[in-house]
């Protein structure tokens, strides 16, 4: 969701939540830069509670995580970059700028699924979908040291 205007400050509060879902998928994601490739399966049956807001302004930011292994490390800077997270409540703070709020992550964290890697999704969905028109500005930062 995108937000922009004239004003002081937007709070958003959630309560009562209850979604029981019935999720069994693979995810897999091929490595930009040789690194070893991500099959992370996904089963979620128990029951989300609330929703993590990411919110993120126009600055280009570092994304969530660094991605490591063995060969090394890659860092990844993200236009919209992502300024806050909370879960069940945000506020957001006018700031005369386009700002982008990303409520698709559910609480508790999917079982077995790293939530900075949820994260590190949801930073490079929200700079590809927000620019899709327009061109995004995300930055891979590969180093053979580590992170």
């Amino acid at each position: 969701m995108g937000i922009e205007g004239d004003y002081g400050n937007l709070s958003i509060d959630l309560n009562g939540i209850n979604v029981v879902p019935d999720i069994d998928l693979t995810f897999h994601a091929s490595s930009p830069v040789g690194l070893p490739d991500i099959d992370q399966p996904l089963k979620y049956s128990q029951a989300i509670h609330g929703l993590r807001f990411h919110l993120a302004d126009q600055q280009l930011r570092e994304a969530a995580i660094p991605i490591t292994d063995l060969a090394g490390c890659v860092k990844i800077d993200t236009v919209p970059g992502p300024t806050v997270t909370s879960v069940n409540h945000i506020d957001v703070k006018g700031s005369g700028e386009l700002q982008t709020l990303n409520y698709l992550d559910p609480y508790p964290e999917v079982a077995g699924l790293d939530p900075k890697l949820t994260k590190l999704g949801l930073d490079l969905l929200t700079a590809y979908y927000t620019h899709f028109f327009t061109g995004n500005d995300v930055q891979y930062h590969p180093t053979l040291a580590g992170c």
